[in-house]
């Protein structure tokens, strides 16, 4: 599932949900506060001590890492000049122009 996951999503959950895994570095998406007031009524805890949740850390390093380069030298070449070009219709390759990298 993808979104916001909120104190009124949250309230919508079966009881037997015990875990919350974000696929990726954090979990700014999920309330984690809401998760862990789940089960506990009145400050007495429940058998149910609430959602736990948790992130995969790491797990986009490469892939951000990748978009990164990939628009650095973008950037670098012009590449969006040149994909405005064809999509304009022409195909010569005289129109993408590049700047050499100097030292």
């Amino acid at each position: 599932m993808t979104g916001l996951v909120d104190e009124e999503l949250v309230s919508h959950y079966p009881e037997s949900l015990k875990y919350i895994c974000h696929n990726g570095s954090g979990y700014d998406q999920v309330d984690a506060e809401a998760c862990a007031k789940r089960g506990i009524v009145n400050s007495i805890e429940l058998t149910n001590s609430g959602i736990k949740v948790s992130n995969t850390p790491g797990v986009v390093v490469a892939a951000t890492a990748d978009a990164g380069i990939f628009l650095l030298l973008g950037a670098l070449r012009n590449f969006n000049h040149g994909i405005f070009e064809l999509r304009r219709g022409k195909d010569q390759l005289s129109l993408l122009k590049y700047r050499e990298l100097e030292d």
